[in-house]
């Protein structure tokens, strides 16, 4: 690895680890006063059905499933948000 590469790595690992301490932070205010929440929100792969098992249904319209999980950092509660593509799609104005 170079060394550019190598200072690069550094500064992730900075990065990284700062914006771990500063949500352990967050977590521990909000734990101790209600007023405050912290909340963490993925968009998870989207799951199609039927899946394809081999090459003739390769060609078969799929019905896309998309998945978002919302996490309440200070009880540890996940929830998960499921929708099909009939509803909407996953675009930003969508989701929102």
């Amino acid at each position: 690895m170079s060394r550019r590469g190598i200072v690069r790595n550094v500064h992730f690992i900075t990065e990284r680890q700062t914006a771990y301490k500063v949500l352990h932070e967050d977590v521990e205010i909000s734990k101790s006063n209600s007023a405050y929440a912290v909340l963490c929100t993925d968009m998870q792969q989207v799951l199609y059905c039927p899946t394809p098992h081999h090459s003739s249904m390769v060609d078969q319209r799929q019905f896309s499933t998309y998945n978002q999980c919302v996490d309440k950092m200070e009880t540890e509660k996940p929830f998960m948000l499921v929708w099909n593509e009939s509803v909407a799609k996953r675009g930003f104005s969508e989701v929102t």
